[in-house]
């Protein structure tokens, strides 16, 4: 088959629709990957075909705006600043998934460029795939990964928390989603309530790529839901680690990672500070990984090593622990790894994760970014380097998500999905979608 793999968002939520499209082009399908113009190289670093889409969600977190995002407590602001940044980016955006989808027997649409894809497979009259990194589809078992976590939880109010969520995303992007259907797609508008939910629950093929150790699949989520285990990106070709790391890993007990990704702060060299406060305190050593979020350490002690970018599967397995921002992504290679996980979210799922992490046993409670200090780090690493419960449950938890074979099974559904009879779920032909 001819297959398009779309996605958006930071460096954890491509590399495993990378891992993905890498696979079905070893599965023998012929694959155009389109995502955000950084990510070119990654793609050809796994030699799949790559088109660019116009926007960028790194430099957005990165500007003004996006650092008062991450600041703010407040959902309303985030959606202003996606909405912003939706309104500037959009058009051309869809340009480049139509070109993306020239010659496409299957669409898949991994996060928000879903309402493109979606609309694109519906124009040439082929199967799409929903991918999701988080369980998003609505479900009495857990509130919605993408908002706060409710302070009770219950059916009724995890229920209303994905109606809440997916009207408030659905809102931002409707009138631009609408008008690219009528203009490039010559499609009937959806309505005004949010059509992901109710396009699975009438038939569309969706994937969740994460553990169903970690998250098991709800017993009110359709059949055609799949949660298929992670699908991790392995490095590409040998990768030989610094002399210089090596021999700072070899030089004592293993260190605690600390790294926040593509979450940038206003005041990297204090973050910084706070992290070397919080190894002192706890006596342990650290690595601290400088990557996207802008961390330094000019002048690290002796205990501390610092470094741009590390592959996570070659790292997190020599750590004691590791410590970060709690995206899809990065908590996935720490589960894997089997030691245990000390979540600071940010925003959007990471609050989510980390909730989760600690229900599982596997890490100390998270610390909200905007309330982490020296002093609350410290004890945390203490508890997860010192609570041997926590590190067996880490251990046994690593070792069932490297037995699972997720990327394998989602090429399997995908593959059924491109040679099964298209279902039509369409909401523009009029059928009537199940209510929830």
């Amino acid at each position: 088959m001819n297959i398009t793999v779309l996605a958006l968002g930071s460096r954890g939520d491509i590399q495993p629709a990378v891992a993905l499209s890498h696979a079905l082009q070893k599965a023998g399908h012929r694959v155009v990957f389109a995502s955000y113009r950084s990510f070119a190289e990654m793609a050809r670093l796994y030699k799949v075909h790559f088109q660019a889409i116009e926007g960028d969600i790194t430099a957005t977190l990165q500007s003004r705006e996006g650092q008062e995002m991450l600041d703010s407590k407040n959902p309303l602001k985030i959606v202003r600043v996606m909405r912003d940044e939706l309104k500037r980016t959009y058009g051309q955006a869809v340009n480049d998934v139509a070109v993306a989808c020239q010659g496409a027997d299957l669409v898949v649409s991994a996060g928000s460029v879903f309402y493109a894809g979606a609309s694109f497979a519906e124009a040439m009259g082929i199967p799409h795939v929903q991918v999701a990194l988080q369980p998003l589809l609505s479900s009495r078992a857990f509130p919605n990964a993408l908002l706060p976590p409710p302070p009770v939880e219950n059916g009724f109010v995890n229920k209303a928390s994905h109606l809440i969520s997916e009207q408030i995303f659905w809102q931002m992007l409707r009138p631009f989603v609408n008008k690219a259907r009528q203009e490039i797609n010559n499609l009937p508008p959806w309505p005004w309530r949010a059509p992901i939910t109710p396009l699975i629950r009438a038939g569309m093929p969706a994937l969740f790529a994460y553990s169903r150790h970690v998250v098991p699949k709800p017993v009110d989520w359709p059949a055609n839901t799949s949660v298929t285990g992670y699908w991790f990106l392995e490095s590409a070709g040998v990768w030989h680690p610094p002399a210089d790391l090596q021999e700072f890993l070899a030089a004592g007990d293993p260190p605690i990672y600390i790294g926040f990704g593509s979450m940038n702060t206003r005041d990297p060299q204090k973050t910084a500070e706070l992290v070397l406060k919080a190894l002192e305190i706890s006596g342990r050593r650290g690595i601290l990984m400088t990557g996207w979020g802008g961390l330094t350490a000019s002048s690290a002690p002796a205990n501390v090593f610092v470094v741009d970018q590390v592959p996570h599967d070659w790292l997190f397995p020599r750590t004691a622990a590791v410590v970060h921002h709690g995206g899809a992504g990065t908590t996935a290679a720490g589960l894997r790894a089997g030691v245990p996980s000390i979540l600071i979210p940010f925003f959007a799922d990471q609050p989510f994760w980390g909730k989760q992490v600690s229900r599982l046993g596997v890490g100390p409670k998270p610390i909200p970014r905007q309330k982490v200090t020296a002093d609350l780090l410290a004890r945390a690493v203490d508890e997860a380097g010192n609570n041997q419960q926590i590190r067996l449950n880490a251990a046994e938890l690593g070792e069932k998500i490297r037995a699972e074979k997720g990327i394998d099974k989602a090429v399997e559904l995908i593959e059924k999905a491109g040679h099964s009879s298209l279902v039509d779920y369409r909401p523009s032909n009029g059928i009537k979608l199940p209510e929830e």
